[in-house]
Order: structure tokens, then C-alpha cells, then sequence
């Protein structure tokens, strides 16, 4: 039975590389006139070095519902980039049918995955070899929920999702607070933050699989929920304490309602 893994990694930006880029460019780093698209302005994918990535593995219980196993973050300032990657490539390694989860990482965190261990000299796992063949689809273990909840239409933040689902999202800070953070060395904000989105996404994906698994999604956002509750060293773990309770609240009430109906 398939076994996922949600991951999410958050960056810092690695001005001394860019600088390189600039000094390339033969570009002035005050230059006037750079819109905030332009590259020379704003650093891309390649400048983004990973410093935390939080991943959670779900594996069909007695009942096939996915349902949390372990979660694990890697990050600075314990931990170099490398490190960082050999423990989730030894945590993907390890599990044989698997699906690696994440919202918007099929332009984000693959290629700056890739990057990284390219950089480091490091081999990627079986599963994700394939993404360094870009033309060749087989054999590629990864779901997209931007790209697969969208499906024709625009694709969306993971926090449009989730206020559309009334999903807990973000809620340690904004995206944009993540620099701050690395700036302030508040390295536990950072992590939780990653870890979050990973809760959040996984939530997503218990209704995804609603979609053709019928009487899955409460089960499996109740268990995600309450893993995350349990998580009281975190600032999000009271948030997700309420959306359980939201949820228990409303899986309740349709239960006496169908009663209600069986009684009439």
C-alpha cells in the first residue's frame, strides 16, 4: 500500500552568490531602474539555499487511512545543507511504494532539491532520479497538489486553498516573515514554519484523496490534526486543536442529523 511523505523546505537567499551573478551581468548592486522582476533585482531559484526541511510520513493504517507516522525536521543551525538533505533522501530511500506530496514543489523545492545535491556531490534517491532526466516521466514519485487540486484553472497560493477548506495555514507568520527570522537567528520559527505547511498540506491532501476514497477525509484530518496538536513545543499546535474541534464538532452533528433522518 502507498505511503506519502509531505515535505516542505524554506530558503534563505545566498546574496554572495548573486553578487557573482551581478559582477557577471557587469551590474551595479544599487543599479537604478531594476523592476523587481528583473533577476538582477530580485535573486531566482539558484540563490535560494535550503535551511530547514520538515517532512511527514503518512502510511495506510488497519483501516487503509493514511494516517501519521513520524515527522522530521532537519535544519541550520544543527545541521549543514548536506545533512540537511542526507536525512530526507535516507527517510524517501526507506520506503518502497511511495508518493512524495508538496504544494507548488514541482517549481520550487525539486529544483532547488536538485541544486543542492548537485552542489554537495550528492546521489538522489531511486524515486527522484528521474527528475534529473526532465523529459522522461516514468518512474517520478511526486504529487503537486497546486498543479493537481487546479487542474485546468490558475494555479493558487497554499494558503487560497486552504482558507477556501478552512484548513489552519500559516500559522507561525507570513511567508515573507521567514527572512526576518533567518536574520534574527529565531531558527525554531523557522522550522515550525516549514512544519506547518507541511500539516496544512496534508490536510489538503486528505480531501484530495476524499475525491476517490470515500470516508476518508475526517479520519485522516482528525489523526493529522491530532499529531500536530500534540506538538506543544510549536506555536501552531493550539490552532490545530480548534480545527479539530470544528471538525469533531461537525462530523457530530451530521451524525445526528442522519439519526434524525434514519428516525423519521
Amino acid at each position: 500500500m502507498t505511503t506519502f511523505i509531505i515535505f516542505d523546505v524554506e530558503y534563505r537567499v545566498d546574496h554572495e552568490a548573486h553578487g557573482r551573478y551581478l559582477a557577471a551581468e557587469r551590474t551595479e548592486p544599487d543599479a537604478p531602474d531594476l523592476s523587481d522582476r528583473d533577476p538582477r533585482a530580485t535573486p531566482r531559484w539558484p540563490f535560494r539555499r535550503p535551511v530547514a526541511i520538515s517532512w511527514m510520513t503518512l502510511a495506510p493504517d488497519g483501516d487503509g487511512i493514511p494516517t501519521p507516522v513520524t515527522m522530521r525536521t532537519a535544519g541550520s543551525p544543527e545541521q549543514t545543507e548536506g545533512e540537511m538533505l542526507r536525512g530526507f533522501f535516507a527517510d524517501v530511500s526507506s520506503v518502497v511504494q511511495l508518493v512524495l506530496v508538496s504544494w507548488g514543489g514541482a517549481a520550487t523545492d525539486i529544483p532547488q532539491i536538485l541544486l543542492a545535491a548537485a552542489r554537495h556531490g550528492i546521489t538522489l534517491p531511486e524515486c527522484l532520479q528521474p527528475f534529473a532526466r526532465p523529459f522522461d516521466m516514468r518512474g517520478r514519485c511526486h504529487t503537486d497538489l497546486m498543479l493537481a487540486m487546479a487542474h485546468g484553472a490558475a494555479r493558487v497560493h497554499l494558503a487560497e486553498m486552504a482558507a477556501a477548506m478552512d484548513i489552519p495555514v500559516k500559522p507561525v507568520g507570513a511567508p515573507t516573515a521567514v527572512a526576518g527570522y533567518i536574520e534574527a537567528g529565531k531558527w525554531s520559527l523557522v522550522k515550525a514554519t516549514a512544519e506547518a505547511d507541511v500539516l496544512t498540506t496534508a490536510l489538503v491532501l486528505a480531501h484530495h484523496l476524499g475525491l476517490t476514497m470515500p470516508s476518508c477525509t475526517v479520519p485522516m484530518c482528525d489523526r493529522i490534526a491530532s499529531y500536530a496538536v500534540k506538538m506543544t513545543h510549536r506555536p501552531f499546535a493550539s490552532d490545530f486543536a480548534a480545527y479539530r474541534d470544528r471538525l469533531r464538532a461537525a462530523a457530530l452533528a451530521e451524525a445526528r442529523s442522519s439519526y434524525d433522518r434514519l428516525a423519521a
